[in-house]
């Protein structure tokens, strides 16, 4: 009986070391490369199929980072995308959503044709992951819709994510960032809608 609650105590101890050693060891050193990406989630269904202009949204965030590693209490690398633009991320999801509902979309680089009735553009200011113990994502949105050169919808939006953090892999970053978008865009896409009619 005590050789078998040795057997159990060692077990436990061992797999708490791992669990340690994933948090606040090696995982925490050496800058992430994440890809940013998107499913969409809307339930939204449009009777008629209007036309809708998207333009790829600013990058207005201080600073490239959208993520931090941490060991204990200090900072010890960044997360980063590569080659993706953090505005074109949204401006994209925004429209697989809006096509899912029934839209008929274009995107734009830089500006939306002059007889486009519907367009939308706007700015992130913020898409981060915070990280001690557990992931807190955040992703901020303004987006301004004009309908025949009126603004009907200006607004910021503000979606989040969290989970426990792990095992510090790309993956949970790369989740947390997506799903933190789609809590916008759950948001979003029925305002977007109520605007253009």
């Amino acid at each position: 009986m005590k050789m078998k609650n040795c057997f159990l105590c060692n077990t436990v101890r061992f797999f708490a070391a791992i669990v340690v050693i994933a948090m606040f060891g090696g995982c925490a050193f050496g800058n992430r490369y994440i890809a940013l990406q998107y499913q969409p989630v809307t339930t939204l269904s449009v009777a008629i199929k209007q036309n809708v202009a998207i333009v790829k949204f600013t990058d207005t965030r201080e600073k490239p980072e959208l993520g931090e590693m941490r060991n204990s209490f200090t900072k010890t690398a960044d997360v980063l995308a590569k080659d993706q633009d953090v505005g074109a991320w949204v401006a994209n999801a925004l429209s697989d959503e809006l096509i899912k509902a029934g839209y008929n979309v274009q995107k734009f680089s830089d500006a939306a044709p002059s007889d486009a009735v519907v367009v939308i553009s706007g700015s992130v200011p913020e898409a981060y992951v915070k990280m001690y113990m557990t992931y807190i994502g955040t992703v901020r949105v303004s987006v301004t819709v004009t309908k025949s050169g009126v603004v009907v919808l200006n607004k910021e939006y503000i979606g989040r994510a969290g989970g426990l953090a792990l095992l510090c892999s790309t993956g949970d970053y790369e989740n947390m960032l997506k799903r933190a978008l789609q809590d916008i865009m759950m948001k979003m896409t029925p305002d977007i809608a109520k605007a253009i009619g």
